[in-house]
């Protein structure tokens, strides 16, 4: 009966050492599995972070009209043009947080910002489908030493039947020939939308 005993508690030892070799065995694989675990997420990570190329072919832009508007003190030119998707996702134009639209100057070509414009970024353009969106511009007169009194009014010497006094057309022409054209920057896609100037001043009053 005690070999009996003491073969039992052999036994009972060789299952131990058993159960810690499978033990560690499944402890090494759970540890492997987290660092791959890792790794995968910090690649996955990397590449949502990675920089993006800037591209100028994903949003297209055609030139439609320009559009005046006056509301009290503030004269805003809306700009409109077709823009056409053509990635193979639907697509928004970001908001004024995360996009930006910007004047080209005649004299060097350079950008600069216009810091109050606006634009609907709440329309879905489905991929390949072109929709009409509007730019909107304002100007405070103040800024520009003049009211709307003072644009809006015909001098004696003025058909007063004309579309428009002569002072806005003047005041319109200026800000029209201070804009080589448009470019649209969201900064979430990368995408670089050009939109071009095809229009034409209106003539002055010799």
């Amino acid at each position: 009966m005690g070999c009996s005993r003491e073969g039992t508690i052999e036994g009972q030892e060789m299952n131990v050492e058993g159960w810690k070799k499978l033990f560690i065995r499944a402890a090494g694989f759970g540890a492997g599995a987290v660092a791959t675990l890792v790794v995968c997420t910090l690649a996955l990570y990397w590449w949502s972070q990675r920089p993006k190329p800037w591209t100028d072919s994903a949003i297209s832009a055609k030139y439609a009209q320009i559009t005046l508007q006056q509301e009290g003190e503030e004269f805003r030119l809306s700009f409109e043009y077709a823009l056409t998707n053509r990635t193979k996702n639907p697509y928004t134009l970001p908001s004024n947080s995360f996009g930006a639209l910007m004047r080209r100057l005649p004299a060097d070509k350079s950008f600069d910002k216009l810091d109050d414009s606006s634009w609907d970024d709440t329309l879905v353009i489905p991929p390949g489908q072109s929709f009409n969106m509007k730019f909107k511009v304002p100007y405070k007169l103040s800024e520009y030493g003049t009211t709307s009194a003072k644009l809006n009014a015909y001098t004696p010497n003025e058909d007063h039947k004309a579309f428009a006094p002569e002072a806005l057309n003047e005041f319109t022409n200026r800000r029209l020939s201070e804009i080589d054209g448009l470019v649209f920057y969201d900064y979430v896609n990368h995408y670089r939308i050009e939109l071009p100037r095809n229009w034409e001043l209106k003539p002055s009053k010799p």
